[in-house]
């Protein structure tokens, strides 16, 4: 199965606004969720100079290359195709499998773990609790105890889990880290066969 990207949910978001436009364009061309549309584009610079009406009018015409733009500029991008390098260099970061598959299903919603929404509302739950690693799944940091490790197939008294600060996102000593990933990476072909 096919997993959504990020450059995926922004075009359904653009498809999305698209339909919702010729929709109150057709519905009700006075919608506050038409004018919000008309609002973000005069934003962005298109559409700035034109009365309402010519506002509509070029707005019912826009191809999804213009919403696509839209979306870019939202999120602090010239256009669609710089945010669509920046998100593809994300993804391409994110697709390390013994960086973002530390989280096993059916395994680890046995053990507490704790989601952060930002690597450094993560940290700050390490430095101010015991007994907690912080690793990431698919570029979410998250906090896991020992049962995790556990459950990985490492050993959480690994010196090098304190060598790297038990962070594995930004540890502390790299090479601690290249050697606990290739335990790792040997745990999973012991698991697999």
């Amino acid at each position: 199965m096919k997993s959504v990207t990020s450059i995926d949910k922004y075009r359904l978001m653009a498809s999305r606004l698209q339909k919702t436009t010729k929709q109150s364009l057709t519905e009700d061309p006075s919608s506050a969720a038409l004018e919000e549309i008309v609002q973000r584009f005069r934003r962005m610079g298109e559409l700035a100079t034109d009365s309402e009406s010519a506002a509509l009018r070029r707005l019912g015409a826009f191809s999804l290359t213009k919403y696509l733009d839209l979306i870019a500029y939202e999120e602090g991008r010239g256009n669609w195709a710089e945010l669509t390098q920046q998100l593809r260099e994300q993804d391409k970061s994110l697709d390390d499998a013994e960086d973002t598959e530390l989280y096993k299903f059916n395994a680890s919603e046995f053990n507490l773990n704790v989601w952060c929404p930002s690597y450094e509302e993560a940290k700050a739950y390490l430095d101010s609790h015991r007994g907690f690693y912080l690793l990431q799944y698919k570029g979410q940091c998250f906090l896991a105890q020992a049962p995790h490790i556990v459950d990985l197939g490492l050993d959480p008294k690994d010196p090098d889990w304190e060598k790297i600060g038990r962070d594995w996102v930004q540890p502390k000593d790299p090479e601690a880290k290249t050697r606990l990933r290739q335990k790792l990476q040997q745990a999973r072909e012991r698991a697999a066969s």
